[in-house]
């Protein structure tokens, strides 16, 4: 695949999405709050892409979540 942002409203419909396999695009920007309607969503597989930080929200709506990998990107400490 070629996606290299993922967008806010881009899952909003798959509310009962489980698992989403992302791995080994040309990710490098998640929007904020790209998942706040996954609710169910409890893999993320965002290995092997190109994202180098992850503001506070990036993740939110992952309450069930219980495995967010990724492995094999360039992520920096984003402290100020």
């Amino acid at each position: 695949n070629q996606i290299e942002t993922i967008k806010k409203f881009y899952f909003s419909n798959l509310k009962n999405l489980q698992t989403l396999i992302l791995k080994s695009n040309l990710i490098r920007k998640m929007e904020t709050k790209s998942f706040e309607y996954n609710s169910f969503l409890k893999d993320l597989i965002l290995e092997s892409n190109h994202i180098e930080k992850l503001d506070d929200y990036s993740l939110y709506g992952l309450i069930n979540n219980s495995k967010v990998n990724l492995y094999k990107n360039p992520l920096t400490n984003g402290s100020k």
